[in-house]
């Protein structure tokens, strides 16, 4: 269920899912709009899992609008918690700064970032990763956005933006599902 709360600010709940906090957030703006949206918090209670979405015009004005909102807490964003053989999963957060993420993986890879220049980090992780989908969401209450630059499938490459389009080293989440070596 979800329920909007002021002018481009929403609460999703997910039943059942209460608990430990944790886990990882993805949202995405849906529709024909130019409005776009991301995580700006998640929590548990002891019978839902909170999402707060807020969502913005392309200046950061803050605006409603549609959007899909994925939650995983330990697995992947297929839902295998129990991956086969040769696939990796992860999740993680990256702060502003470039230090290793908070991460979930199956099986555990570290991660490598780097800021060649602000506003873009570079991410590779420990295991050879070949293929797969990554997934980045900005993630906090400001209007920054961040987006996927570069993805070899083995690295990535983030960048983030204020709403006015200058470089920001923004806070934001990852997800993976690929094959490693």
């Amino acid at each position: 269920m979800h329920a909007r709360e002021v002018l481009g600010q929403y609460k999703v709940s997910f039943k059942a899912l209460g608990g430990n906090a944790g886990g990882t957030v993805l949202v995405t703006a849906t529709g024909q709009t130019n409005t776009w949206c991301k995580t700006a918090d998640w929590y548990p209670d002891t019978i839902y899992h909170h999402v707060l979405v807020r969502c913005f015009t392309p200046t950061g004005a803050p605006a409603d609008g549609d959007f899909n909102v994925t939650f995983v807490d330990k697995g992947n964003v297929v839902g295998d918690k129990n991956p086969s053989p040769g696939l990796v999963s992860a999740y993680g957060w990256i702060s502003t700064v470039p230090s290793a993420p908070t991460t979930w993986a199956y099986p555990l890879p570290t991660w490598t970032i780097t800021t060649p220049m602000p506003g873009t980090r570079a991410l590779t992780p420990s295991l050879l990763l070949t293929g797969g989908d990554f997934q980045v969401t900005a993630y906090d209450t400001t209007s920054d956005s961040c987006a996927i630059a570069y993805w070899t499938g083995v690295t990535a490459t983030v960048q983030c933006y204020t709403a006015a389009g200058a470089p920001v080293n923004a806070p934001f989440d990852i997800a993976y599902v690929g094959e490693h070596d």
